[in-house]
């Protein structure tokens, strides 16, 4: 006799995706799915047999579906010598499944009004898609693509070879790119040449070395459900998605099988991946399941030279780690002075540079915050030859003011508005929703983060907003200027640490010296 559960999940797998709402009584028991925190759109938090994560975020006031799988390790498990290897499996899963080649497969996407893509970042590995809800047999059509992507892509060598070529010469119209070399320049600055610091799009020395297998070994490791969340919101049944998760992605499906890990210093993050994969072990280091090595804390200058002897706008850099991280106590206080100093339009380093002085046409600053552990943090903007100096000095200056003597009570109360009032604006649309749900599980913070998130802005003090500001120090901060051989006397001249000078396709294969 098949027990009550077997007949509930049987009755679910048949119930219409996208019909009408199952009654609460048959919905899973709350001991195994757990609602969101008040405040927050409503939905349900579980855990499959397997360890994957899953939100289901229902919302019918439109009739479409957006999905999102993604996993706790990206671009930093490329190993050295292959960097570009993780950017270059998003790729390959668009390029066929068994039963479909990559015409194929975009056609029938096309047929059904849908999407899937790949965003693959250093720290994560998200596939993604949104689909009509319109036709219930074409929403378990577009699930049956996404998974038969997520899970048994192809990967034709063909397709890759193609892939590698066009990235190569994506990567040398880099090397003309003045405002993308000096980003790239600022990561490696801020983290130096490891997965901190490189470009996820790998080296034209990387891209040639990177074969099929070592993009399946990749594929096998990364996509492993002890570190994945999976991300549902849209018009569907939530006990009728269940049951589908479940087949598709549960431990009944194989997912996961024949995969290990080792647990990393930061919660969630693996330190070592592994798949067997033809009679051996393919496994992958993950530098990213530990924080940032500390790095000594002293000015240089990066001039990256461009080929480009008349470049009218000079972009540049003042770059350092970011030392606060979204689980830090001082959060909140650094998140509203690094607003006030540059985070939009009337901020500190815009008003001053751009309105009163007329040098630029934006100057911001630029936090990159993690959960336990946060990325690079710039100012970022340009400015003609004749200006860099001087634009330079000014940006430094609001730094140091913001660092030394508390925001006047009704700036901060301005910035303060700006930020709380805007946070409706994280779930403006389903996809926003999804994405704020990801991108929290993804870090390892807990989901109330966002509930909480106003009420940890509107507290903070002047003092306490200075205290925290206090963490800059533009004097040691890295410089990264990239423009023509003829900035060096200037640079020179503005005597910000040593002058470390690197051609433009130097960087791009070689990093800094």
């Amino acid at each position: 006799m098949r027990s009550l559960a077997a007949i509930a999940f049987a009755l679910a797998l048949a119930a219409p995706l996208v019909g009408p709402r199952v009654h609460a009584a048959d919905r899973p028991p709350p001991s195994i799915a757990t609602p969101l925190p008040a405040g927050l759109p409503p939905g349900e938090r579980f855990v499959l047999d397997n360890g994957l994560t899953v939100l289901l975020v229902p919302s019918h006031g439109n009739p479409y579906l957006d999905i999102q799988l993604g996993f706790r390790a990206g671009g930093g498990l490329d190993p050295a010598g292959k960097e570009g290897l993780a950017s270059l499996l998003g790729r390959m899963l668009s390029a066929g499944i068994p039963e479909a080649d990559e015409a194929a497969l975009a056609a029938e996407l096309a047929r059904l009004g849908g999407w899937i893509a790949p965003d693959v970042g250093m720290e994560s590995f998200v596939l993604g898609g949104q689909i009509p809800t319109l036709s219930d047999a074409d929403v378990r059509r577009f699930l049956d693509l996404f998974a038969r992507m997520a899970l048994t892509p192809t990967i034709p060598t063909n397709l890759l070879e193609r892939e590698k070529t066009l990235r190569l010469g994506l990567l040398r119209r880099v090397a003309d790119n003045p405002e993308a070399l000096a980003h790239l320049a600022a990561k490696l600055a801020a983290f130096g040449p490891g997965a901190f610091g490189w470009s996820g799009y790998g080296s034209p020395r990387s891209i040639p070395s990177i074969t099929r297998d070592d993009v399946a070994d990749l594929h096998a490791a990364l996509f492993a459900p002890a570190h994945g969340v999976l991300v549902v919101g849209g018009a569907f049944d939530p006990p009728a998605m269940r049951a589908w998760i479940e087949r598709r992605f549960g431990a009944a499906s194989g997912f996961g099988r024949g995969q290990s890990s080792e647990e990393g210093a930061v919660p969630g993050r693996k330190a070592r991946l592994c798949a067997e994969r033809s009679e051996r072990l393919a496994c992958f280091d993950n530098p990213l399941a530990a924080p940032p090595p500390e790095r000594a804390a002293a000015p240089r200058t990066i001039h990256v030279v461009v080929d480009d002897a008349g470049l009218s706008q000079i972009p540049w850099r003042l770059v350092a780690p970011n030392p606060i991280a979204m689980l830090d106590p001082s959060w909140p206080a650094f998140r509203l002075g690094t607003y006030a100093l540059g985070g939009d339009f009337t901020s500190a380093l815009n008003s001053v540079l751009r309105t009163q002085e007329g040098l630029t046409y934006g100057a911001y600053f630029e936090p990159a915050f993690g959960g336990h552990y946060s990325g690079a943090m710039m100012v970022s903007t340009d400015a003609t030859p004749d200006a860099l100096a001087r634009s330079l000095a000014l940006a430094k200056a609001e730094l140091g003011a913001l660092a030394t003597a508390p925001l006047a009570d009704d700036a901060l109360d301005r910035f303060r508005a700006m930020l709380v009032n805007s946070f409706a604006f994280k779930f403006e649309t389903l996809p926003h929703t999804v994405e704020q749900y990801l991108i929290l599980e993804l870090a390892s913070v807990p989901l109330g983060f966002l509930a909480t998130w106003r009420d940890l802005l509107a507290r903070p003090s002047p003092a306490e907003v200075r205290a925290a500001m206090s963490r800059l120090d533009p004097a040691a901060m890295t410089l990264v200027v990239a423009g023509p051989a003829a900035l060096a006397e200037t640079l020179a001249a503005i005597g910000h640490g040593p002058v470390v000078t690197v051609a433009a396709r130097d960087l791009l294969t070689l990093g800094l010296p």
